[in-house]
């Protein structure tokens, strides 16, 4: 149960102290990178002011994939952690049905 407690509490904390094995970056990893393309986005287009419709739906396109991909990262790491919420409350009542019996 210890190393699923550990497991949780690395996978829920936005800075683990070590790295785990993951399908997904930590949220706070997804969340600052999205910040960056974003930031990115806003002033390639702040910085050509006559660009044409063409060139801002490409923009528009791309910050919109990268919305959808960071999504999805956030998406997998919550189900991870909550898959690993739920195996803790199982251990949980396992344990506690093994103390009531005896």
């Amino acid at each position: 149960m210890n190393v699923e407690l550990q497991r949780y509490e690395l996978l829920a904390n936005p800075n683990p102290s070590k790295p785990i094995k993951s399908k997904a970056p930590a949220i706070s990893e997804t969340l600052s990178g999205l910040s960056q393309r974003l930031k990115k986005a806003r002033e390639q287009l702040a910085n050509q002011p006559e660009a044409s419709p063409a060139v801002v739906q490409q923009v528009f396109q791309a910050t919109l994939a990268d919305i959808e991909t960071s999504k999805a990262q956030i998406d997998e790491r919550l189900k991870e952690t909550h898959a690993s919420g739920t195996k803790i409350g199982k251990l949980i009542d396992k344990v506690g049905h093994v103390h009531r019996t005896t």
